[in-house]
């Protein structure tokens, strides 16, 4: 369960890394836009990243407990809320880009806010794409089905950063490239999720009819589980938007050694991140199967093993 989720953020990082280096080839301007926009990406998109862990959270439960049935209603319930949020949001900042960026990022300069303005609308097209990765994801991560997550993760950012060296190095097309990159990427991943739900999965057996049937009382459980997950993501990501907001009014140097230096500190928290995600598993499966004492046990396990992890991982590279 762990190691295909640690392979997987590492990937995550590291490609990180590798498109900040990619468009600060663009100037400092670029990578500076792209920073702002990421950090109101991150607030946005971790919305249904948490109703997605919601949906894992419900379908760990289910499996955990022996209900074939439910967890396939479990899962397809969270693949409607998932979307329709994602839907929602990405409507709402089509309709009021400009008002939010000069709402958060009016001091910046007019080079870096013009990039922000075409970061952002390509990014916001592509929420839906994210947002359906994302639930499929969760739903496979609670059946304890990493490995195809891994699949799906490693499709969306290798065709990221490939298609990142088309259009960004080889095109020159800066921050449109940039934007049009990410929604290739999003939407074929997300195309990938929804061949594999239909055609090869034999696990949570979902069909199309599934997914557009509204459950209300499956609704109600993802978003009990899902919602205050998400408000303590929108406000942990509330305050890095502030620190962002005050770093924007030091200069668009100062946003470009943000930028480089926060892609680089989230090497620190990989095993960390990878040991919290699996923990939704072991936990809501435990949960499931009403073994309160194993829940217990893994989680205290779980928390020394992340604290261990990013006290090495600190030690491994503050030196260098």
């Amino acid at each position: 369960l762990f190691v295909p989720i640690l392979i997987d953020q590492a990937f995550l990082v590291g490609l990180s890394l590798v498109n900040t280096a990619m468009i600060s080839s663009s100037g400092v301007a670029a990578i500076s836009a792209v920073s702002m926009v990421d950090s109101l990406n991150l607030f946005l998109v971790n919305v249904f990243v948490a109703l997605a862990t919601g949906g894992t959270v419900v379908v760990a439960q289910y499996k955990g407990s022996g209900n074939p049935q439910m967890v396939s209603k479990a899962a397809a319930s969270s693949l409607s809320v998932v979307a329709l949020v994602a839907a929602v949001l990405a409507l709402t900042v089509l309709l009021f880009y400009h008002p939010i960026l000069k709402l958060l990022f009016g001091s910046a300069e007019p080079e870096v806010f013009t990039h922000a303005t075409t970061y952002l609308v390509g990014s916001a097209c592509s929420y839906l794409g994210i947002a359906f990765k994302e639930a499929v994801s969760g739903a496979l991560r609670g059946i304890g089905r990493t490995r195809v997550t891994l699949a799906l993760s490693l499709i969306m950012n290798l065709s990221y950063v490939l298609l990142n060296v088309v259009f960004v190095q080889l095109m020159d097309m800066g921050v449109l490239g940039l934007s049009v990159a990410v929604n290739i990427s999003r939407y074929l991943a997300a195309a990938c999720a929804l061949f594999y739900l239909l055609r090869m999965d034999e696990s949570l057996r979902i069909r199309i009819k599934d997914l557009i049937t509204w459950n209300l009382s499956m609704f109600k459980k993802i978003m009990f589980i899902g919602v205050p997950f998400a408000a303590e993501q929108l406000f942990f990501n509330g305050g890095k938007i502030l620190t962002q907001i005050y770093i924007v009014s030091l200069g668009t140097y100062a946003i470009a050694t943000s930028a480089i230096s926060s892609v680089l500190a989230m090497l620190l928290q990989i095993p960390a991140i990878a040991l919290s995600t699996a923990l939704v598993t072991v936990v809501g499966q435990c949960i499931g199967r009403g073994n309160v004492q194993d829940a217990r046990k893994f989680t205290r396990s779980f928390l020394w093993l992340a604290s261990g992890c990013l006290l090495v991982t600190a030690l491994l590279l503050l030196p260098f």
